[in-house]
């Protein structure tokens, strides 16, 4: 189920300073490890608080894309008060974006995901745009009470999308080794795509089960329970998924 979206009549509150406190654009730009010849998307753009900011680090285009046509308004009104000409503007829903297929360098999501449904449109999407040697961040509220964000129930776990990204590729990677079956290729090279997947999802396994033993353990821990068990559990089902 999708959070509820940001509205635009709360714009402002995205430009607050103490913003920066917890997550500048310095931050993401570092990340990224943005270049001046990058081009960027940034997917459900709001006012601008990264796009512009990445905006100022590339020479090629910046692509904003937002479903709210007053939230790529406000954009556009801060890039030409600060002579800002390298955005390009799309009112779009980030699934279904007009972008061209692997276009883009770096992209950014910045809690955005947990408010879009289906997410499953959104990932594939993504793949489809970024090049690929590309790289992508997605920016979300941790599943954990705070002052700041959407409801606790709205929030998406960061081991659950790196899960889900993961299983994503290797839903690809072996859809990959069948058109490499029909299309008559050798069975060294279809062996080696097999192999890939396999060590795939040997890491996919290793981040759902360390992901379900921190849960685990936060709870017991909460409730004051013993723990021993539970990492012996964790441990005894990586051996069995070998």
């Amino acid at each position: 189920m999708a959070g509820h979206r940001f509205h635009y009549e709360k714009a402002e509150k995205l430009l607050d300073p103490k913003r920066k406190e917890w997550i500048s654009p310095e931050q993401v730009i570092s990340v990224l490890s943005v270049q001046r010849d990058d081009v960027i998307a940034d997917l459900g753009a709001g006012n601008g608080y990264f796009t512009i900011p990445l905006a100022k680090e590339t020479n090629e285009k910046v692509h904003a894309v937002d479903v709210q046509p007053e939230m790529i308004q406000l954009l556009k009104q801060r890039a030409e008060q600060m002579a800002i000409t390298n955005i390009e503007y799309q009112v779009a829903d980030v699934s279904s974006t007009a972008l061209p297929s692997h276009s883009i360098d770096k992209g950014l999501m910045a809690f955005v995901f947990h408010e879009v449904e289906p997410k499953d449109a959104v990932m594939d999407e993504i793949r489809r745009i970024m090049k690929p040697n590309g790289q992508f961040l997605f920016i979300e509220w941790e599943v954990i009470n705070s002052e700041m964000g959407p409801p606790v129930h709205e929030r998406i776990a960061s081991s659950n999308l790196l899960a889900k990204n993961r299983l994503k590729r290797i839903e690809g990677q072996i859809k990959g080794v069948l058109g490499m079956m029909e299309q008559g290729k050798d069975c060294k090279s279809v062996v080696a795509q097999l192999s890939a997947a396999r060590n795939a999802i040997d890491r996919a396994i290793a981040v759902i089960a360390s992901s379900n033993l921190e849960h685990c353990l936060r709870e017991s821990l909460e409730k004051g329970e013993k723990t021993d068990h539970l990492v012996k559990e964790a441990v005894e089902l990586l051996i069995k998924s070998r």
